[in-house]
């Protein structure tokens, strides 16, 4: 039996609009999902029965703006009260010849059709703006399972579009789901054919499965299929342990040196930062994700520091958020003493830097410091003294000892 949804307003309206020229309009695809689930859709795509220049034509009547943003696969994008909602024409896919985008595109005016050549059963529902829900392939069902299933045969769908492979397990991360074990086994028969995708559309999946509460089992269960898109010297055993672990991080950066890490096996810094960097590498990673990566897996190959000022100057060298990253992961290992030690100092903005000094470079110049290196000296001295818990991080303290200092001729 079909449900009922909230559909909202605007986007009703944008229906009726479509409906009063004689066109069919549904939405379609995650807003769907997400209202069964009980999620606040983020956006709602809309599918219809007219042709993209029949949609232009319906809304520039209305007085609406369009942008042919993918005209030529049959999706306009409408400006309703400034607010964009992209609207596509039912369409059949062409052939895959590059494994990712059908090569032409046919329209058509049957829904069904449509939602034929989808991707997952729970991506394939549409409503009318009465919020009926039309569901041809069971995707109700496999959301009350908790089931990623493709629609029709699991291994053309991943055939047609490699990327495919890796939504699945993003979606199954995402929503603790499991896959089908149809879709399952051909995404593990098909999974060399994710070395054709493009490494930065790998790298966007890839981020959304890492992020989703069920990471960790959807990775160690499928590590065949990730294996494609990690380096080679990661173990199944290793890569286990590591996806056993991953609930205790809360960042992306983190889980990644945790799977890598303990995946690899290896124990030298040296080693294991070029591994995070190759990795980074294989798929053209943002700067700033292969510096903490790479960053990250050096300090892991490192002595774990016990005392307190060892772990200042550590932080005071990682800054705030890779320092947190590094206190997880040293707790998930057991490491959590030191792991809770280096928080705390972060949590409590404990001083760690020059600038978190209780006085400035200015203050000491009116001691009599002069600007140059014998400040620098002088400032670098009262940090590793309040580092080292040997003097209060507070101006009075701080200005009395660099006073005394001047007087000694330091």
């Amino acid at each position: 039996m079909s449900h009922k949804i909230a559909v909202p307003l605007h986007i009703r309206q944008l229906m009726a609009l479509m409906e009063q020229a004689g066109y069919e309009c549904c939405a379609v695809g995650g807003c769907v999902r997400d209202s069964l689930l009980g999620v606040t859709p983020q956006d709602w795509d809309l599918c219809t029965s007219a042709r993209p220049e029949q949609t232009i034509a319906c809304f520039a009547a209305a007085g609406c703006r369009t942008i042919p943003t993918g005209i030529r696969h049959g999706t306009v994008t409408v400006l309703w009260d400034g607010e964009p909602v992209e609207v596509t024409t039912y369409r059949i896919d062409g052939s895959y010849s590059d494994s990712r985008h059908p090569d032409a595109v046919t329209f058509t005016t049957a829904l069904e059709v449509d939602l034929s050549r989808r991707d997952f059963t729970i991506n394939a529902m549409a409503c009318r703006a009465d919020g009926v829900v039309i569901d041809l392939f069971q995707g109700q069902q496999d959301l009350s399972l908790g089931r990623i299933r493709c629609v029709g045969n699991p291994r053309r769908r991943f055939e047609e579009d490699a990327l495919r492979i890796l939504r699945a397990l993003r979606f199954a991360s995402r929503l603790d789901f499991t896959l089908d074990t149809d879709t399952g086994l051909a995404a593990i028969a098909l999974r060399d054919r994710l070395r054709e995708i493009a490494p930065e559309r790998i790298w966007h999946e890839l981020t959304g499965l890492l992020a989703g509460k069920a990471a960790g089992r959807s990775l160690a269960e499928y590590f065949p299929v990730l294996q494609v898109v990690f380096p080679d010297e990661l173990t199944l055993q290793g890569w286990r342990k590591g996806a056993g672990l991953l609930q205790n991080l809360s960042s992306t950066v983190a889980r990644l040196a945790m799977l890598l890490w303990q995946g690899s096996g290896l124990t030298e810094s040296s080693a294991l930062e070029e591994l995070g960097l190759r990795f980074c590498r294989m798929l053209r990673t943002q700067r700033q994700i292969k510096q903490q990566l790479s960053r990250l897996l050096w300090q892991l190959g490192q002595p774990v520091p016990q005392s307190m000022p060892q772990l200042r100057r550590l932080a005071g060298v990682l800054g705030t958020e890779l320092s947190l990253n590094l206190a997880q992961l040293w707790c998930a290992v057991g490491q959590k003493e030191a792991g809770k030690r280096l928080e705390s100092i972060v949590d409590q903005g404990e001083c760690v830097c020059i600038r978190q000094l209780a006085v400035t470079g200015k203050e000491l110049q009116q001691l009599g410091f002069s600007k140059g290196p014998s400040l620098g000296k002088m400032l670098e001295w009262l940090l590793e003294l309040v580092m080292e818990g040997k003097l209060e991080n507070t101006k009075e303290a701080l200005l009395a000892f660099a006073a005394a200092q001047q007087k000694k001729g330091c």
